[in-house]
């Protein structure tokens, strides 16, 4: 970002200037994604702190190849106005695939899983600035939604949901996001109903509700990716994930504009079928 953009951002003015605007959202979060200055937790720095810790809920995940017929059911589960990435692809021209070509796909994902290679096509992802609940015109204020290319979101798809199979197997009771089996009202009803029986016996109760600013943005995932290899997650989820990550490059879009291409030093993909890990 210029230093215009970030003279522009610190006087606080409003912009009509597509161009301005995406550069003063690039200088506002490249300072989350790309600080050089903040250290970054890698697994190797930590595990001999973690691993003890996850011993006991530790169960190797199996896992299958990728098939066309993984591949043909999620594709077809998806609007065809869901929104491609900058592969070029749209859904509705993966929905026309003949079988032929969904079995050289799956051959391509399992590959890349055993290589750990993706094409940069693949993992080049928009970033779209959504407004949250609470409205802001600040930039952090938004919630930066990287859009993947569909090819990436088919391959996350799939292992997406047979990650969260696994997981139900090893993550807490209280644990609920992600987890095959359970939803949000496995965490409000049980603490709803204690709260009801301390309100007729007239007894205390307390509760506590903390939100880590940016913390999706913040998630060192090198640390991440080892936790998920230390709780027997297998490897070739994580050896994709990671050449993912390593190879990811990002460009924010604001009002049909576009900013520079990066790649983030922490963070995990927003609005991707993998992140429930």
């Amino acid at each position: 970002p210029s230093s215009a953009a970030s003279d522009v951002y610190k006087r606080q003015h409003y912009t009509s200037n597509v161009t301005e605007m995406v550069e003063i959202a690039e200088t506002a979060w490249l300072g989350i994604f790309c600080d050089t200055k903040r250290g970054v937790a890698k697994w190797r720095q930590v595990r001999h702190l973690l691993e003890p810790l996850l011993k006991d809920r530790h169960k190797e995940q199996q896992l299958r190849d990728i098939t066309a017929k993984d591949l043909h059911k999620v594709v077809h589960k998806w609007n065809k106005r869901k929104r491609g990435g900058l592969d070029g692809w749209r859904v509705e021209e993966l929905q026309y695939l003949p079988e032929a070509a969904y079995e050289q796909l799956a051959r391509v994902l399992n590959l890349i899983e055993t290589t750990g290679e993706w094409p940069e096509a693949v993992v080049t992802g928009l970033v779209a600035l959504i407004p949250k609940a609470k409205p802001s015109n600040e930039p952090l204020g938004q919630r930066p939604i990287t859009i993947m290319p569909l090819i990436y979101r088919m391959w996350a798809s799939v292992r997406g949901r047979q990650c969260s199979a696994w997981m139900s197997a090893i993550a807490e009771f209280n644990c609920t996001d992600g987890v095959a089996g359970r939803g949000a009202e496995d965490a409000w009803l049980p603490f709803s109903v204690r709260m009801e029986a301390a309100f007729n016996d007239g007894s205390h109760i307390a509760g506590f509700s903390g939100d880590m600013e940016k913390c999706y943005d913040s998630l060192p995932m090198d640390a991440v990716l080892g936790i998920c290899g230390a709780l027997g997650m297998h490897p070739r989820i994580i050896k994709g994930l990671e050449a993912a990550y390593s190879r990811m490059q990002r460009v924010i879009t604001l009002n049909q504009g576009f900013g520079c291409i990066w790649t983030a030093l922490t963070g995990a993909i927003q609005g991707c079928a993998s992140q429930i890990l």
